[in-house]
């Protein structure tokens, strides 16, 4: 009896627990309750951290995140492109498909113009060309040049930023390593090339030396070789080259300091050479002589000049033939070290004039300067740059919000190039006479500044013109001439532009021809118009 009484009360005990966990336990609706809370408070969580991601990367940070490019393969040599270990993957035939890389620097090793004659061994001693996207560095300013073939004799063996000794570089310059680094960056990929793989070997070679990654270092081979899309041709129809727009490296050895062990070139003259066989000069016009003397190391590479015959044309000390009447002369190079020559036959021919009668173009000029780009200059200007005009961190460091700026501001540019260029087209389809005074930049350097003094002259003579102010451009190098029927190509570097009945027909540029005071640009400038 007593044994079922306790049998009794434990199967109470264990109903009212089995109650108490019953009452305790959430219902269906309760849990379902529970479940969305969480959900909700997970998903608050990871907003607030996604928007500390996007404020920090995006917004509020001065970092932005790059897209990963693929990755390149391993630098191969393949035997078959020669003797220069041209790559077998990034080479002249695929480097279309590796160009613009942010992790990768471009650089041509020409020179602009290279002493040695290329041409005997089927190649191009100038810088005719380019890959769009390098940038030139001339590999004979950095270390000497040795090992070419005797075909095309010694290339430019002046003064460099090294030198070898004993199988080790000396830098000539306390900069001299500096400037290595800043060119030729040691964490990103380097694609070298020149123009028919040599010079890019070289400098290959060179930066394993100094201790760069190999590994990181393309030789991608010769320009001359090239055959892809990128090409920017600077070859002109008249056959000269123009290199104003080449995106050039230079470096400028009389701002540099020199090192402890700077090498000391006390080099003698061994020859001066003249590139033209002969030149022809129209009378009162004249021409420059284009000269270099070897070695290129000359101490004192002084000359003077003469002329056979100064009644048919004189030379001036700097080298400027003027003609004086119709005949034939020989100009005299010859250095002052060691009395080296070279002589260069001259014929002058009479003075052919084409006179253009001028019309007014008042009304046009008033139009084309009414038109205010410098304002759009002046409102981008205050948006990135501090009252100091010094540019605001955020887009120093932010390239590509920078970018974004400047591309609205050329959007503006654009519009405004194109109204100016119609009031130019207007006046050639016109078959109108005018001139064009262009102030391009370099005008002040000049002996004579045309686009400063000629406006003065033209006005005093009672002429109209159209005068354009400094050159302005978008950051990819469109101008006014980019949307006109008269291209950059037609001008030719021209500060003085003469049309007649809606034709070019002179494009006065001063570098190129001997106009060092009012006297000579008249002279010029009368074959064509009545002027005094």
């Amino acid at each position: 009896m007593a044994k079922e009484k306790i049998d009794e009360v434990k199967t109470e005990e264990v109903k009212e627990v089995k109650e108490e966990i019953k009452e305790e336990k959430p219902s269906g609706k309760q849990r379902k309750i529970v479940v969305v809370i969480f959900i909700i408070l997970l998903g608050i969580i990871f907003i607030g951290i996604g928007s500390i991601i996007v404020y920090h990367f995006v917004i509020g940070g001065s970092e932005v995140i790059e897209p990963v490019e693929e990755k390149l393969p391993k630098p191969e040599v393949d035997p078959s492109r020669g003797d220069f270990g041209v790559d077998k993957n990034i080479n002249i035939d695929t480097i279309d498909k590796y160009l613009g890389r942010k992790d990768t620097v471009y650089r041509d090793m020409r020179m602009l113009e290279d002493p040695a004659t290329y041409e005997n061994i089927g190649g191009d001693r100038y810088l005719s060309g380019y890959i769009e996207g390098f940038e030139v560095i001339p590999l004979p300013y950095i270390i000497p040049v040795s090992g070419l073939p005797e075909e095309v004799g010694n290339t430019y063996d002046g003064i460099t930023l090294f030198y070898e000794k004993d199988g080790t570089y000396i830098a000539n310059y306390n900069e001299s390593m500096d400037i290595l680094e800043k060119y030729f960056p040691k964490d990103k990929n380097i694609f070298l090339m020149c123009g028919g793989g040599g010079y890019a070997a070289m400098m290959k070679n060179f930066l394993i030396a100094m201790g760069w990654d190999e590994n990181k270092i393309y030789n991608i081979g010769g320009y001359w070789y090239y055959k892809g899309e990128k090409n920017v041709d600077l070859r002109r129809d008249n056959g000269s080259l123009d290199f104003s727009d080449v995106p050039y490296i230079s470096i400028n050895f009389n701002i540099l300091t020199k090192a402890p062990e700077y090498r000391d070139l006390g080099v003698k003259v061994d020859s001066v050479n003249i590139y033209e066989k002969e030149y022809t000069v129209e009378e009162k016009m004249s021409q420059k002589i284009g000269y270099y003397i070897l070695p290129n190391t000359a101490s004192n590479k002084e000359v003077t000049f003469t002329s056979s015959d100064e009644n048919v044309a004189i030379v001036s000390d700097t080298g400027y033939i003027t003609g004086v009447k119709a005949g034939n002369a020989v100009i005299t190079v010859k250095t002052v070290d060691r009395g080296k020559t070279a002589t260069v036959n001259v014929t002058v021919t009479k003075r052919v004039e084409n006179k253009v009668t001028l019309d007014d173009v008042s009304k046009e000029n008033k139009e084309f300067n009414d038109i205010d780009i410098k304002s759009i200059t002046t409102k981008y200007n205050n948006i990135i740059n501090d009252e100091n005009g010094v540019m605001k961190h955020e887009y120093v460091v932010n390239y590509q919000k920078y970018k974004e700026v400047m591309d609205q501001r050329d959007i503006e540019y654009i519009e405004l190039f194109k109204e100016q260029a119609a009031i130019i087209d207007k006046l050639i389809e016109g078959k109108k006479s005018f001139v064009i005074i262009y102030n391009r930049n370099t005008c002040g350097d000049r002996p004579y500044n045309i686009a400063e003094r000629a406006p003065e002259l033209f006005k005093k003579n009672g002429y109209s013109f159209i005068e354009l102010g400094d050159e302005i451009s978008t950051l990819d190098g469109q101008s006014l001439f980019s949307f006109s029927k008269v291209t950059k190509d037609d001008i030719k570097g021209g500060s003085l532009l003469i049309f007649k009945e809606g034709k070019l027909i002179e494009s006065l540029d001063p570098d190129l021809i001997n106009i060092y005071d009012e006297d000579d640009f008249i002279t010029y400038v009368s074959k064509y118009i009545n002027i005094k």
